[in-house]
């Protein structure tokens, strides 16, 4: 150690440009540091969530969480499993032991398990796993809302294209929306026309079932060795599609199509939650960031982008925000600035009680 202070001593030149080197990586190194609101933290927990529509909480127990809980375990590497049957929902909450197992590994046996469960009924939506991450974290929501006479239609169409646009963000790891209304085509028989036409609701409701499905067809090799993907997209997008399926034909290519014996209009279906933004109905975009983004950056990035989407909208959406953690960050990032020089104030100012003030300051930048 005397050596090396011996040394510097004599070749003070480089070592004041030792310093200033260290200096300027420093400041480098602190304007390139990303800025996070919380901590990276492993919770190790893995969600299931299903949904049953109309069912009651015993049911949704006995058809949905029992059969679940039952796959779960056949899965190695679970620490606890929690469970919560509810009203057309229920969800199963996994906690893994990562001292047991590799987490991954598990989270990819909870989800090969889940995909062999049979015996859930026909009725039920397919389970939803989700890891649980600290690191992709919402930091900012946009509100979506119409103005006077716009149709909640128009509202629904505007956010599904405000958040695809937001998806794209290179930053941004998932947007979820909330509020979002899914779309449902009303189909009202007139009984009178069914008895002329001699059919039923019977044969409408499977003539509906055939027409509208989306199946994969598997694949096709060309002479070249070329694989192409085969599917049948054959999903019903407008009313006038439903009222062109044919119920009934013969062989002169007359019959009678659905739009003879009914009347097919389009709506929302019923929300589960209201939400609004400046005392109007809205659907809000939850934007989560990815584990290594930026989160000032990428807010700033969110916001520009809807500054342009405005435009694109048009006058009859209203585009705003809420939840913006950028303040709560900011708040944040000044205390520990204020914190800073306070405290390098109070260095200095011991320092210079025994120290000549050149040497004080010196002293000062390298702690």
């Amino acid at each position: 150690m005397k050596a090396i202070v011996g040394f510097f001593a004599k070749e003070h030149l480089l070592g004041n440009l030792l310093t200033i080197v260290i200096l300027l990586f420093g400041v480098y190194a602190l304007v390139q540091m990303r800025r996070d609101i919380w901590p990276n933290v492993d919770f190790n927990i893995t969600t299931v969530v299903t949904t049953l529509p109309g069912a009651s909480p015993e049911q949704v127990e006995k058809l949905i969480v029992n059969p679940i809980e039952e796959a779960m375990r056949e899965v190695e590497g679970l620490k606890k499993v929690f469970s919560t049957a509810a009203e057309n929902s229920g969800v199963i909450v996994l906690q893994l032991d990562p001292d047991a197992r590799d987490p991954d590994k598990t989270n990819q046996d909870i989800q090969q398990a889940i995909d062999r469960v049979e015996d859930l009924p026909a009725a039920a939506e397919e389970p939803i796993v989700k890891v649980i991450e600290s690191d992709r974290l919402p930091v900012i929501e946009v509100t979506v809302a119409g103005k006077e006479n716009t149709s909640p239609l128009e509202v629904r169409n505007a956010s599904k294209f405000v958040a695809d646009k937001l998806s794209r963000l290179s930053q941004v790891a998932s947007v979820e929306k909330q509020g979002f209304r899914k779309r449902e085509f009303i189909v009202k028989t007139n009984s009178e026309k069914l008895n002329q036409r001699r059919t039923s609701l019977g044969a409408v409701i499977q003539s509906i079932q055939g027409r509208n499905v989306s199946v994969p067809g598997g694949t096709a090799l060309s002479q070249t060795g070329d694989e192409t993907l085969i599917r049948t997209e054959a999903e019903y997008e407008q009313p006038g599609e439903i009222e062109q399926t044919f119920l009934l034909a013969n062989e002169s290519g007359f019959g009678t199509k659905i739009g003879d014996i009914a009347h097919v209009t389009e709506q929302l279906a019923k929300p589960e939650r209201l939400y609004s933004a400046l005392g109007k109905p809205s659907v809000n975009i939850i934007v989560s960031k990815k584990a290594n983004a930026d989160t000032f950056e990428l807010i700033q990035s969110v916001k520009n982008l809807v500054k342009d989407l405005q435009k694109k909208v048009g006058n009859k959406i209203q585009l705003g925000f809420s939840n913006d953690f950028s303040v709560y960050l900011s708040k944040r990032l000044d205390a520990l600035s204020s914190n800073l020089l306070i405290g390098l104030g109070l260095v200095l100012i011991v320092l210079t009680l025994f120290l000549p003030w050149q040497v004080a300051l010196v002293v000062a930048a390298g702690i």
